[in-house]
């Protein structure tokens, strides 16, 4: 079910018609997010680069007003605050240019239940790969992890390192390809504990078979697909981690994907 302030939008857009359709071309595309008390919406329209595109005046008038009888705010084509992706100030926040869950009640409930399992110490090296807007490194980082975070997208680096400074939490976050980043951590000696890894549909093939040269006792994957979460679990065990907790998190309701939260350790 989508956020009450999205389906509002949505029927706002629906209503804009022709005067929205004005500024589509094939490939173009509309993003749009709410924050987490549903107050304000934004709108990105971006073309089949990812350049942004002006919304036509006449529609973005029409939408605003709309959603304005409704009492949210439309933000259009990134201008306000970044929304806060949960409760409290110590939520994370995003100006919407990279990936997010799109189910931000179930996303408190899989962070929460991924640092229980993982339990990073304080002073203990971590290391998150495909990190995000630090989705899970800033949390490990709160409870006292030395934290490494790795993407190969630049608008996640930059996001995360800007919710890092927010907060006030000592992390590190690189900007490159989750496998390149663990062989070159690996010929330079370095030894991490714990490494989280959320990857992608596709999974982390290449990371995944790179990940024991760093030593890990723990290695959390997040996988939002069983056929790949099974394939690079065996990678693991075959190096060999064993596989101590597979649980399930509901995010996309009424549909057949799930997200997956497991927990290797490794052999004695």
């Amino acid at each position: 079910m989508l956020h009450p302030a999205l389906n509002e939008t949505l029927g706002a857009l629906a209503a804009a018609g022709r005067r929205l359709l004005a500024a589509f071309a094939p490939g173009h595309e509309v993003r749009i997010d709410t924050g987490w008390d549903g107050a304000s919406v934004r709108l990105l329209l971006r073309g089949d680069r990812g350049e942004p595109v002006t919304f036509p005046a006449a529609a973005a008038r029409s939408v605003r007003d709309a959603v304005a009888a409704r009492g949210i705010s439309l933000m259009i084509d990134g201008g306000g605050e970044p929304l806060a992706l949960g409760p409290g100030p110590d939520a994370l926040v995003t100006t919407g240019e990279t990936f997010t869950q799109i189910n931000l009640a179930q996303n408190q409930a899989l962070v929460a239940h991924a640092l229980a399992l993982a339990s990073p110490a304080a002073g203990e090296a971590v290391l998150d790969l495909c990190c995000g807007l630090g989705n899970l490194a800033l949390p490990a980082a709160a409870r006292g992890g030395e934290v490494t975070g790795v993407d190969l997208d630049d608008q996640a680096i930059f996001q995360a390192r800007d919710n890092a400074r927010r907060l006030g939490r000592a992390a590190c976050f690189v900007h490159g390809d989750a496998g390149a980043a663990v062989r070159a951590f690996a010929a330079a000696g370095r030894r991490f504990p714990l490494v989280l890894l959320n990857p992608p549909r596709a999974g982390a093939r290449e990371a995944v078979a790179a990940i024991p040269a760093l030593s890990p006792t723990r290695v959390l994957v997040v996988s939002c697909d069983p056929a790949t979460l099974a394939r690079d679990a065996a990678t693991l065990a075959a190096a060999g981690y064993i596989l101590q907790t597979a649980r399930p998190v509901d995010l996309f309701p009424q549909t057949a994907h799930v997200e997956t939260i497991a927990l290797f350790r490794r052999a004695p």
